[in-house]
């Protein structure tokens, strides 16, 4: 993908400009494992088609993936719903909030699948081997 990128073809295509326009319009997609070199052959021969916003839709739908296909939930080992500590807090109140907070992290732990390390000319994410916690709400993806 990096290399698609980097030729001009691309950084001038009126499909890069024309799906740029589209996601920022309706944030639907992310790369898919299809070749770029055949993603850029059947953009062009879309032609003045590619216009239409349905056709446009329909290009970006069948050669993306949905946004964040390329991560996937993932539990420490050593996960425990209710930590002793907790216990602690005297509070009720101060206790379950902890107690909710600590399931959020939870809820917030992913790994990048591991179709992406092996075709990383597929994607636009970088692949890295260890968990990590993503921010949250439409922010899928932690940055480098």
């Amino acid at each position: 993908m990096l290399s698609i990128l980097e030729n001009d073809h691309w950084r001038f295509s009126p499909m890069r400009h024309f799906v740029s326009s589209f996601i920022l319009w309706e944030v639907t997609a992310d790369i898919k494992s299809a070749p770029c070199v055949a993603t850029l052959r059947n953009f062009d021969e879309l032609g003045e088609k590619a216009r239409d916003v349905a056709v446009l839709r329909e290009f970006v739908n069948s050669h993306f993936n949905p946004p964040g296909t390329e991560l996937v939930e993932w539990y420490p080992r050593d996960w425990v719903d209710f930590p002793s500590t907790f216990l602690s807090i005297h509070d009720y109140h101060h206790r379950r909030w902890a107690l909710h907070l600590h399931r959020i992290w939870r809820d917030l732990c992913r790994r990048v699948r591991e179709d992406v390390r092996k075709h990383q000319d597929h994607y636009s994410l970088l692949y890295v081997p260890h968990p990590f916690i993503i921010p949250g709400g439409r922010f899928r993806e932690f940055y480098y």
